[in-house]
């Protein structure tokens, strides 16, 4: 990766709140560019690398990809999720979050 990626990777790290990533002006500006075209290519430099996931017409659409979370099987995830229906009274998406979250965490160990 080139200094300027570098710097992309980390400002995206940095400035991700609750999976909400900046803007291009935000990035742009902590960067020192004039423009947002300059964010544009690095940020699509680095998609073309794997390194972050981009999607295409959205907002905010910059995403830092985790391989490991990549390699997760999709039946242990689905497992998971329905052994919390079978025995939870009550199912919230945050009930299910929660799962997947624990899931992951004991995977990626």
């Amino acid at each position: 990766m080139t200094p300027r990626e570098q710097q992309m990777v980390a400002l995206l790290k940095e400035l991700t709140v609750d999976g909400v990533p900046p803007t291009y002006d935000i990035l742009a500006w902590r960067m020192g560019l004039k423009s947002k075209s300059g964010v544009h290519r690095v940020l699509h430099s680095l998609a073309e690398k794997g390194i972050v996931a981009l999607t295409p017409r959205r907002r905010r659409s910059v995403a830092i990809r985790n391989p490991e979370a990549e390699r997760l099987p999709f039946s242990r995830m689905a497992d998971a999720i329905a052994d919390h229906m079978a025995g939870a009274k009550r199912v919230t998406p945050t009930s299910i979050r929660r799962v997947l979250v624990e899931t992951y965490r004991e995977c990626a160990r």
